[in-house]
């Protein structure tokens, strides 16, 4: 099983050859990105906004435009930072 993983997380490996081939044939390799401010726990010392800042972020729609958006630009590599994912209204459908 171990090996398996080993060579799964390789395939999203960036070395410098191909970061430079990214660079020249001007196409995105890896993107990071924050859908999502929403949170289901209710840490004191967290930064979760207020419900009226939320309600300007990207819809389900939005985002599903973004991640094929970015797949078809060449990114081997997506990650999704911020809130809890699940708690995006219509998103885990």
């Amino acid at each position: 099983m171990a090996c398996s993983i080993n060579n799964r997380l390789r395939e999203f490996e960036v070395d410098g050859d191909a970061i430079a081939r990214a660079a020249s044939e001007k196409r995105l390799l890896t993107m990071e990105i924050e859908f999502s401010l929403r949170c289901n726990f209710r840490c004191p010392y967290c930064y979760v906004p207020t419900q009226r800042e939320l309600d300007t972020e990207l819809t389900p729609e939005e985002i599903r435009d973004v991640l094929v958006q970015a797949r078809d630009l060449g990114a081997r590599r997506i990650i999704i930072l911020g809130g809890e994912p699940v708690s995006i209204p219509g998103f885990g459908r």
